[in-house]
């Protein structure tokens, strides 16, 4: 997850509109079988959203620490829409 952050999401932030969030969406592949496992390997399309908060102007770099990720198996859904779900839970 480190390697995505650094290559694909660290300066690439995209404001979500009417949310004070950042996020960037990456549509992946994951394996859902145990790397050991004899089983066939199952891909599955996942969307991937990281997102940070954005209600401090003056702060340009997202630290360590400063964004979340969240997974869904439904790659039509908008940003704002899986963060909508997300909350609800």
């Amino acid at each position: 997850m480190h390697e995505l952050f650094q290559y694909s999401v660290r300066k690439n932030w995209q404001k979500i509109p009417g949310q004070p969030y950042q996020c960037k969406v990456l549509d992946v592949e994951l394996n859902l079988t145990n790397s050991t496992s004899k089983e066939p390997e199952q891909w599955r399309n996942v969307r991937l959203l990281f997102v940070r908060d954005n209600t401090e102007p003056d702060k340009q770099k997202a630290g360590k620490n400063d964004w979340a990720v969240f997974l869904s198996t439904d790659i039509s859904l908008e940003a704002s829409k899986i963060l909508e779900i997300y909350a609800l839970r």
